[in-house]
C-alpha cells in the first residue's frame, strides 16, 4: 500500500467515524467535548490496531476507496453538524448529491452490459473524460458554483497524481457506497417533502 493510499484510507475512516458521531441527537452534539472527541476519533481511531492491520486498513479492505465527492460530502456534513454549516452552500451540496446519482444511473447499467457502449472505459485513458471534467469545472466556476468547480478539479488532480489505488478516473468521481448513501438521503428528503 503506497503512502497516498494509506492516507486516503485513514482520511476516509476518520471522516466516517466523525460523521457517525455527528448522527447523535442535537442535545448530545452541542456538548463542549464533542469537537475534541470528533478530533480524537478522526485522527486517532483509524490508527487503532486490529489483528494484523489498523482500523483504517480493515475498513478500506472491506469497503474500498470512497470517491472524492463522497469524502467531501462526509466532511461538509460533519462540519455542519459540528458548528460550521456554511462551509459549502446547501445548493452546491445538493448538486453534488444529484450529480452522483445521475452519473451512477448513466454509468453503472452500461458498465454492467446493458448497452453496446461501456463509458467506464473512458476513465482509463484518453482525453474525453478529463476534458469533460475540465469543461464542467469551468462551467461551474463561471456559473457561481465555485465549490463545485474546486471539487471537480480535486477529482481530476487526485486521478492525475495517482493518489488513490485505481487508475480509472470514474473511481475518483463516484463509488457505490457514496451513491447508495446520497440516494437514501435524497429519498428520505423526498418522502418528508411528500408528507
Amino acid at each position: 500500500m503506497s503512502i497516498s493510499v494509506w492516507l486516503w484510507a485513514h482520511l476516509q475512516t476518520g471522516l466516517l467515524l466523525v460523521a457517525g458521531l455527528c448522527l447523535l441527537p442535537a442535545h448530545v452534539r452541542s456538548s463542549r467535548g464533542l469537537k475534541a472527541l470528533a478530533a480524537i476519533l478522526g485522527l486517532g481511531a483509524p490508527l487503532l490496531p486490529l489483528h494484523a492491520v489498523d482500523l483504517a486498513g480493515l475498513v478500506y479492505a472491506h469497503a474500498g476507496a470512497l470517491c472524492v465527492p463522497g469524502l467531501a460530502l462526509l466532511a461538509t456534513f460533519s462540519a455542519g453538524r459540528l458548528g460550521n454549516p456554511g462551509l459549502v452552500p446547501a445548493d452546491q451540496r445538493s448538486a453534488w448529491k444529484w450529480g452522483l446519482m445521475v452519473l451512477a444511473l448513466a454509468l453503472y447499467p452500461m458498465a454492467l452490459g446493458l448497452g453496446d457502449f461501456d463509458p467506464y472505459g473512458l476513465g482509463f485513458s484518453g482525453p474525453t473524460l478529463p476534458l469533460a471534467l475540465c469543461m464542467a469545472a469551468l462551467w461551474a466556476w463561471f456559473g457561481g458554483y465555485r465549490h463545485t468547480a474546486i471539487l471537480l478539479l480535486a477529482v481530476l488532480w487526485s486521478w492525475l497524481l495517482g493518489l488513490g489505488e485505481s487508475v480509472n478516473l470514474w473511481d475518483y468521481l463516484l463509488d457505490v457506497w457514496s451513491v447508495l448513501a446520497v440516494s437514501a438521503i435524497q429519498a428520505q428528503k423526498l418522502w418528508r417533502w411528500r408528507r
